[in-house]
């Protein structure tokens, strides 16, 4: 969609129900920025937000849009996940792959212990998880985890508790292989 249809509020109907932008619209100083018509959008369920660098209105967005059941932040260069990621209850993807490229401090996932619907998680390039959010074993609903490409170097007791887990992904993780099947 082109950049200008994004600045004239009027020009996306507020009964949208999915929306992706890559990349997200930049501002004059070069950063992304959630058009503000996104928070006229009460039906939106899917939110993909693309190649951006930091997001201005992600905060005010996300307390908006709880009707969202997918949200991928992928490539989006963010400092700090805002705590308004904990109002999206009704969560069932949420993708948050590569988020900074240059952060290498573990990331703040304290808002998934609310986050009780979620399904299927991706932190993948994560370069500061060092450790995986203890938060996942609050996660009963989930059925995919991807964890690829992070520093990880053990894989959490916890998993044991995630009775729904299908799909694991910890390719290229300092994991050793047979630390995945309970061998030391």
């Amino acid at each position: 969609m082109p950049e200008a249809a994004l600045s004239n509020p009027e020009s996306l109907p507020p009964s949208l129900t999915a929306l992706a932008l890559n990349p997200v619209p930049v501002r004059p100083d070069g950063t992304g920025a959630i058009p503000p018509q996104i928070l006229h959008m009460p039906f939106l369920q899917r939110l993909e937000l693309l190649e951006g660098e930091g997001l201005h209105g992600l905060e005010e967005s996300l307390q908006q849009l709880t009707q969202l059941t997918y949200l991928s932040l992928t490539d989006t260069h963010l400092d700090h996940l805002p705590p308004s990621m904990s109002a999206l209850c009704n969560l069932r993807q949420l993708h948050l792959f590569n988020p900074n490229h240059a952060q290498a401090q573990e990331p703040d996932l304290s808002f998934l212990s609310v986050l009780a619907r979620l399904q299927m998680l991706d932190v993948s390039l994560h370069s500061g998880m060092q450790q995986a959010p203890p938060q996942l074993a609050q996660l009963t609903n989930l059925v995919v985890l991807h964890l690829e490409e992070t520093p990880l170097e053990a894989l959490p007791g916890s998993l044991s508790s995630l009775v729904h887990l299908q799909v694991l992904g910890a390719a290229y993780t300092a994991v050793p292989v047979a630390a995945c099947f309970g061998q030391d």
